[in-house]
């Protein structure tokens, strides 16, 4: 008997197709927290900090405007998580840093203020 791999080959297109647009948002949002920390206006982190991001990339097909990405991070030597919600008016807007805050291990929330424009 021969496995049927078309019904899986289906699935998985669409399921990359529909995950497209949610990339792309979730890049775009990305390269605006790089942008924002490489030249020092990133509440929590210096242009000289390292660490790693993890964004929240949701599966979608289009971009609803406002869109909104939540990217969270944490630093090398620091066990904080911390966190950034980006948001993006229409399709020609910048991407605009809404919220931000730092979560210690086992501690609470501390809101982070954004940089006014």
């Amino acid at each position: 008997m021969r496995p049927q791999c078309r019904p899986f080959l289906a699935i998985a297109a669409c399921l990359f197709l529909t995950s497209c647009a949610g990339l792309r948002v979730a890049k775009d949002a990305a390269a605006r927290f790089d942008e924002l920390r490489e030249t020092g206006k990133l509440p929590g982190w210096t242009p000289d900090e390292h660490g790693r991001l993890h964004a929240v990339v949701s599966m979608r097909v289009r971009v609803a405007y406002p869109a909104s990405e939540i990217i969270f991070a944490t630093k090398k030597g620091d066990s904080a998580r911390y966190g950034y919600r980006f948001v993006k008016e229409n399709s020609s807007s910048e991407w605009r840093l809404a919220e931000a805050w730092r979560k210690p291990s086992g501690g609470e929330r501390e809101d982070l203020k954004p940089e006014q424009p």
